[in-house]
């Protein structure tokens, strides 16, 4: 990182800089999208002289750039590797609420220009919710009370914690009607748990 720093300051006192840092029109991508994909060119930036310019990302650190490589000659940004956005928020390198990847690239030829691409990561139902155990039991008396609430693990879902719906499945047919008249879910808001009544 310090090498990088050093060679930018070296290269603004031997070349002036065109612009400051110039922010490119953002995009959208899903996450899982095809490794290769090509996501954006900034040959529509350099239209009549991107042969001119060389392009490359402003540091080889950023975690950012980690997903993404840019030609160097054409100024093509495509796909390095598989974006998956839920390890993304839980490894911090994007917000949770609203996946923004930032790439810094340097452009350079008689002077040097930096650009910044905002690439937001769109959340795709990739993750199936799932219980944290398959097989809970709750064991209730013949005589309990109407209206008696037993608690038990909620189910997660890394894509759509905040909208799962639940309901009762009767194993077979004929005990459907039974099962919906005895028994309801409910929601105990407390974190990780539902209620059977």
């Amino acid at each position: 990182m310090q090498i990088i720093q050093f060679l930018l300051l070296f290269l603004l006192y031997l070349k002036p800089i065109y612009t400051a840092i110039q922010r490119l029109t953002p995009i959208s991508l899903n996450e899982q999208s095809s490794i290769g994909t090509s996501i954006y060119d900034l040959s529509r930036v350099y239209s009549s002289s991107s042969n001119l310019y060389k392009f490359s990302f402003l540091s080889d650190s950023s975690p950012h750039n980690s997903f993404f490589i840019i030609d160097s000659l054409t100024g093509r940004i495509s796909i390095k590797r598989m974006i998956d956005r839920e390890e993304l928020c839980q490894t911090h390198i994007c917000n949770c609420e609203r996946c923004i990847l930032t790439l810094e690239i340097i452009a350079s030829s008689q002077s040097i220009d930096i650009l910044s691409l905002d690439i937001t990561i769109i959340n795709i139902n990739d993750n199936q919710p799932l219980f944290p155990i398959s097989i809970f039991h709750i064991r209730l008396s013949e005589n309990t009370d109407i209206g008696y609430i037993s608690s038990f693990p909620s189910a997660a879902d890394l894509d759509f914690q905040d909208r799962l719906e639940y309901r009762i499945l009767a194993f077979n047919e004929s005990s459907d009607q039974d099962l919906f008249e005895t028994f309801s879910l409910v929601n105990l808001h407390t974190e990780n748990q539902l209620g059977l009544r």
